[in-house]
């Protein structure tokens, strides 16, 4: 756990939007606790597919920020349906992709860079496995 932060939402969706999802009272300030909830959902969702695979701690790479990033970030919006239902369709189709790549990842079809994979050894003895046919995780589109 630990994979992401209420900083890298922000950097990712910028203030106005997260204020906007992340404010059911209507206070004018983010809600620390609803982004905590969102984030532990992302991170929780995470861990319960590569944690049968690969052991902890999980380094915290590009892939794994992203992929927890679309995983709360579609938490935000699933709590807002109110809100720009267009967009939530986007989030949902790439909350989906996410899933499906973690799926991929649990069935070792797809690799977790720097991650060690539990039980397997390279024919070296090292822990640089490399299994063909990954399939990687989509790109986020820009705001």
């Amino acid at each position: 756990m630990g994979y992401i932060t209420k900083e890298d939402l922000r950097k990712e969706i910028g203030e106005g939007k997260l204020l906007q999802l992340a404010d059911p009272n209507g206070t004018g300030a983010v809600d620390d606790e609803y982004v905590g909830k969102a984030i532990a959902y992302a991170e929780g969702k995470f861990d319960s597919y590569v944690l049968s695979r690969y052991s902890s701690p999980i380094p915290v790479t590009e892939i794994v920020k992203s992929t927890c990033l679309v995983l709360a970030i579609y938490k935000l919006y699933a709590n807002n349906l109110t809100i720009e239902e267009g967009k939530y369709k986007i989030e949902k189709d790439l909350h989906d992709s996410a899933i499906k790549w973690l799926e991929a990842v649990a069935r070792g079809t797809a690799i977790l860079p720097g991650a060690v994979l539990i039980g397997v050894e390279a024919a070296d003895g090292s822990d640089d496995i490399s299994l063909p046919g990954t399939i990687s995780l989509p790109v986020r589109l820009g705001w």
